[in-house]
C-alpha cells in the first residue's frame, strides 16, 4: 500500500466511527508499521483530514440532531397541551410535577438536538 492508499483508508473507516485503535492495528498489519508509527499517521491523517471525516460522519448526527428536536417538541408540546386541559399526565404525588418534568425535559431536548446541529453544520463551514 503506498501512502495515498493508506490516508485513503484511514479517512473512510474514521467516517465509519471505527475506534482508532482498531484502525491503527489494521495499519499495523496491512503496511509492517510498528504501533506507535501507526498510531501517528492515523492521528495526522485524520487532523490533515478532519473536514473530510465530519463530513463522512455527519449523515448520523444530522439524523439524531432532527430526531432530538423532534422528539423534545412533541414531548414539551403534549406536556404543555395537557397542562392547559387541566389533565395531570405522570402523576407523581405532586399535581402537574410531570407535566413540568415533561416540558422541561423537551426543552432540553430541542437544546441538545439544536446544539448537535449547529456543531454539525459549523464543522462544515470552518
Amino acid at each position: 500500500m503506498d501512502e495515498k492508499e493508506i490516508a485513503e483508508f484511514i479517512v473512510r473507516e474514521l467516517g465509519k466511527h471505527r475506534r482508532r485503535s482498531d484502525i491503527v492495528m489494521e495499519v499495523c498489519e496491512r503496511t509492517g508499521m510498528d504501533w506507535q508509527d501507526a498510531q501517528k499517521l492515523v492521528y495526522q491523517v485524520a487532523f490533515e483530514n478532519r473536514k473530510s471525516v465530519a463530513a463522512r460522519q455527519s449523515p448520523l448526527a444530522i439524523i439524531f440532531g432532527v430526531a432530538f428536536v423532534l422528539g423534545g417538541l412533541v414531548l414539551a408540546l403534549v406536556s404543555a397541551i395537557a397542562t392547559v386541559q387541566g389533565i395531570s399526565i405522570h402523576y407523581q404525588g405532586i399535581p402537574y410535577a410531570g407535566n413540568i418534568a415533561g416540558v422541561g425535559f423537551g426543552v432540553l431536548l430541542i437544546a441538545g438536538g439544536v446544539i448537535g446541529l449547529w456543531d454539525t453544520i459549523k464543522s462544515f463551514l470552518s
